[in-house]
């Protein structure tokens, strides 16, 4: 469980943290991340998550507060038959700002990936998600000539 929570009085600042994970062959991950910031700062997250063969890495983050919000997460996949699934909840008013970027990177085959991000807003209040997946290059069947 990761939780970055304002102190009494703080307003403006900036938090720029990071996390870097190596899951080994047959281990599960479940990991809660909760960003409830004061409503002028800026938060800078990202995750740098490694899976071996056959694991599981298992996420959920929730957003609250912050002027200005970013989580950004680079997993690779680096033994088969490993899983991932994403949750996140951004809980956004007024001028707030949040946006979650994930690059799953498949790099070898039979590897299942599933992500889920839901922005809960009142106007003028902004959020933002996407996946971006990189795969394993597949094999060309031969032209028949």
């Amino acid at each position: 469980m990761e939780s970055y929570i304002a102190a009494n009085g703080a307003n403006a600042y900036q938090v720029h943290d990071s996390l870097v994970v190596s899951i080994g062959d047959g281990a599960r991950l479940d990991h809660v991340r909760l960003i409830e910031d004061s409503r002028e700062a800026f938060n800078i997250s990202s995750s740098v998550v490694t899976l071996g063969a056959h694991a599981h890495f298992n996420t959920f983050g929730m957003t609250s507060g912050s002027s200005a919000s970013r989580y950004q997460a680079m997993i690779a996949f680096a033994g088969e038959g490993s899983r991932v699934e994403t949750n996140g909840v951004n809980l956004l008013n007024g001028r707030q700002h949040a946006d979650t970027t994930l690059f799953l990177d498949h790099a070898v085959p039979n590897c299942a990936s599933r992500e889920s991000s839901v922005p809960c807003r009142r106007p003028r209040a902004f959020g933002v998600s996407g996946p971006y997946r990189r795969s394993p290059p597949r094999r060309r069947r031969p032209t028949p000539r």
